[in-house]
């Protein structure tokens, strides 16, 4: 019977980030703290939607060991930024 040789890889995948950004009004500090909590919605923020959208995004990152943050957009607007969580892949 012959043997065949085994390979065995690891490969660690550093933390990955996504950025999304506008140049639209700027979302102030207060706004901040109640951006990513369900129903809340912004002062400008017209008839349409629900207020569900940044908060399914932000239980989906933590959900899956990530996080998910907004900074200014130094030409005006906002950046929002997914964060994933460093992943090791195995093969045997």
């Amino acid at each position: 019977m012959r043997h065949r040789a085994v390979r065995s890889w690891c490969v660690s995948i550093p933390q990955a980030k996504i950025g999304v950004s506008d140049s639209g009004p700027d979302v102030s500090t207060a706004e901040r703290e109640h951006l990513f909590k369900r129903f809340w919605r912004g002062a400008r923020a017209g008839s349409d939607g629900s207020g569900l959208g940044l908060a399914i995004v932000a239980e989906t990152m933590a959900a899956h060991g990530g996080n998910v943050a907004v900074a200014d957009n130094p030409g005006g607007g906002a950046v929002f930024s997914l964060v994933f969580p460093t992943v090791a892949a195995h093969r045997y």
